[in-house]
């Protein structure tokens, strides 16, 4: 942090983090279609989705099926 001295640097610094979180949510969402494809009508599956946050343990979000970004 103390490398970013105006705000040209925090502007890249922050777009490079909020790229990093999307690759991650996408990944995410890919692998939830994925794994419900496989397992959607396992009962202990349904029971794991339902209880366990996906992607960060202390976010509430359990489901990325539905997409953040609008499609165009």
């Amino acid at each position: 942090m103390s490398t970013y001295r105006t705000l040209s640097d925090w502007a890249l610094g922050s777009l490079g983090l909020i790229g990093i979180v999307m690759v991650m949510v996408g990944a995410a969402r890919r692998l939830e279609l994925k794994q419900s494809k496989s397992y959607g009508s396992d009962p202990a599956f349904r029971i794991y989705t339902r209880r366990v946050p996906i992607l960060f343990p202390l976010l509430p979000i359990y489901s990325l099926r539905s997409p953040i970004v609008p499609q165009i």
